[in-house]
């Protein structure tokens, strides 16, 4: 579950920092998608990705650390 709240939370940024007006990522994207700036919303697009495999690997790696069944 932990894997999936990762990617909630990044799309959630984006939802509050617009509505509250706070400086952040999620601003950083929309403004560069008004703004037509590509190599800014590559990058947001890129640390995302990274943020979100990381969590993922992490997760999976922690199944066979707490469930001996899934040990190789």
């Amino acid at each position: 579950m932990l894997g999936f709240r990762v990617a909630e939370v990044l799309g959630g940024a984006v939802t509050i920092e617009i509505i509250y007006s706070m400086p952040g990522m999620g601003s950083l994207a929309v403004n560069s998608v008004q703004n037509h700036d590509v190599p800014v919303l590559l990058g947001f697009v890129l640390f995302t990705t990274c943020v979100v495999v990381v969590v993922n690997l992490l997760v999976d790696v922690s199944y066979g650390y707490f469930n001996p069944k899934v040990r190789a």
